[in-house]
């Protein structure tokens, strides 16, 4: 006999989900949040976002977003070799370190790497989240 379950085994913070989104919870957001969620789905704010840091093993980090999902990835150092007839070069190993994918995930991105981007929107979003000195 199947189990029923009552609404009341939810968590009381449970609020609106989001069917396109699994997890991502839908409290009230604001014109600007709002504005800047379509701008990352819609595609008007994919590229790299700051510039590419390079570790002490060679390693590269970056910060990019693809359609509309921004994510920190590490390519490591490539190898080179002589196989008898040519050199021979491959690419290191491709890491995803993070992976910003709900709304809020996406909101908390804005707030810490939007000074980073090229519009303007993001900049002002992200500076009402500067820590004051």
């Amino acid at each position: 006999m199947p189990v029923i379950r009552s609404p009341a085994w939810r968590a009381p913070h449970a609020q609106k989900r989001n069917p396109s989104q699994k997890g991502a919870i839908m409290p009230n957001r604001t014109p600007e949040e709002k504005t800047l969620l379509a701008k990352l789905a819609s595609g008007l704010l994919d590229g790299s976002v700051g510039t590419d840091l390079t570790t002490t093993g060679g390693s590269t980090v970056w910060t990019r977003i693809e359609d509309g999902t921004p994510a920190r990835l590490k390519q490591g150092p490539g190898t080179r070799f002589f196989d008898g007839r040519e050199n021979v070069e491959k690419p290191g190993r491709l890491h995803v370190l993070a992976e910003w994918t709900t709304d809020d995930e996406k909101l908390a991105f804005l707030q810490k790497f939007g000074w980073l981007m090229a519009d303007d929107d993001a900049r002002s979003y992200s500076a009402k989240f500067k820590p004051e000195e």
